[in-house]
């Protein structure tokens, strides 16, 4: 089964350069540390179901990470390769989950409502070395607060949803909150005294930790064969 061409040739968007990869069999097992399964067991065993390929495009090396098959839709993740080196910018749990797992930058045939849904990056290295700066645009939105209650250098985004909301995580504890100025989730409570629509935390995924795992049972749960 050719995984890169059942999702890119279902999916034809996701991935502007699928027609120039390079795709190596799916020979090569997800193996997570021990840490790496202590700390995200439910994510470690999804990702030992699946089948693992490398890609390579002219955007840089990837590892395709597919499940199911042709009859009950193939799903799938593409992810940057891990990095050498770990950020120290990162908490100790994306720090662990870095180190054999690079984050998700594109998903095939997703299940509906996952938390994942139209993130266009999600805990890559990458992001890593950004910080919340990019909230000062929005200073107004936090007059009536007295002002945005986080300092910008001690956030990074561990996801960015394609409308420009954003999931912030703490370097230090790895403590979750969520900037979305567009959106319509249930789950998002306001932060402190944030108004709606600006800072808020999340029922059910207060830490990096709590989302990951929840995203990888909600992924699962899609999956016929786990």
């Amino acid at each position: 089964m050719d995984d890169w061409r059942i999702v890119t040739e279902a999916e034809p968007w996701l991935v502007g350069e699928a027609i120039a990869a390079t795709v190596g069999p799916p020979d090569h097992p997800f193996r997570p540390t021990r840490q790496f399964a202590v700390m995200f067991p439910r994510l470690a065993e999804l990702l030992s179901r699946s089948r693992q390929s490398t890609v390579i495009i002219p955007s840089g090396r990837y590892e395709l990470f597919a499940w199911g098959g042709p009859d009950s839709g193939v799903r799938a993740w593409l992810c940057p390769c891990v990095s050498k080196t770990v950020s120290a910018g990162a908490p100790p749990d994306h720090q662990v989950l870095l180190a054999c797992f690079g984050g998700i930058t594109g998903r095939f045939n997703e299940p509906v409502d996952n938390w994942l849904l139209n993130h266009d990056h999600a805990l890559t290295a990458a992001e890593v070395g950004r910080d919340a700066s990019f909230m000062s645009d929005y200073a107004w939105a936090f007059e009536e607060c007295g002002g945005i209650p986080i300092i910008a250098a001690e956030w990074y985004p561990a996801a960015w949803e394609a409308n420009g909301n954003c999931v912030l995580c703490s370097r230090d504890t790895g403590e979750l909150l969520f900037f979305a100025p567009d959106h319509a989730n249930p789950h998002l409570v306001p932060y402190g005294r944030c108004p709606m629509h600006t800072l808020h935390t999340h029922r059910g995924a207060a830490s990096l930790r709590q989302w990951v795992e929840a995203i990888a049972t909600q992924w699962a749960a899609a999956l016929p064969t786990l």
